[in-house]
């Protein structure tokens, strides 16, 4: 867009000064016009191109988003309550459990639906951990004896004091095969012992 500028000002200094004729002035101008067109047919064929490019990538990102919701519609849904009974053991409940190999491999996979089993969230008195706020009716944490308003202060020794730490454990526990729940109901201290078979 400068090239335009710097030869409208060339013809308008050579002009003042008369030392140009007519012809030339309009051979500059018309000069002027073919570059400054050449400049918007380059534009307008840029901003075609990001144009066609966006519309590429959001018919892309719309395809691949329909594919996935029909995959996900086409897979039956999972629940982790079904078979819970049947995968989960107790000597004493909130003391000793097992639970099928098979059923924890099943609720690793589905961490979402794990999680919304349990309502909980983080307290700090009158002891540091996670208070359970809420157990769904068949649940793995019910089949294995907590209970609302339990506070879960360690899982394996390691303290659990915020939500954040509870996700942590839960990467670095994926593949563990034994679980030892130190939790609190009411005055009282309690451990869970919970294997895997």
């Amino acid at each position: 867009m400068a090239r335009p500028i710097l030869l409208g000002a060339a013809a308008w200094l050579l002009l003042g000064c008369g030392s140009i004729d007519e012809e030339e002035v309009e051979e500059a101008a018309r000069a002027t016009r073919r570059t400054v067109e050449r400049g918007v047919e380059g534009a307008r064929e840029g901003i075609e191109s990001t144009w066609d490019a966006a519309v590429d990538a959001y018919e892309e990102r719309r395809k691949r988003k329909e594919q996935e919701e029909r995959a996900q519609a086409a897979s039956p849904p999972v629940d982790l309550l079904k078979g819970a009974a049947e995968a989960i053991a107790c000597e004493a409940p909130g003391e000793r459990c097992t639970v099928a190999s098979d059923y924890v491999a099943a609720a690793r996979q589905h961490p979402s639906e794990l999680a919304k089993q349990v309502r909980a969230r983080p307290v700090s008195s009158p002891v540091a951990g996670i208070r359970i706020d809420g157990i769904t009716t068949g649940s793995i944490a019910e089949q294995v004896g907590m209970q609302t308003g339990d506070v879960v202060t360690h899982v394996n020794g390691i303290a659990v004091g915020s939500m954040q730490d509870a996700m942590l454990l839960y990467m670095n526990l994926r593949a563990a095969r034994s679980f030892v729940v130190d939790y609190r109901r009411g005055e009282q201290e309690h451990t869970l012992q919970v294997d895997v078979v």
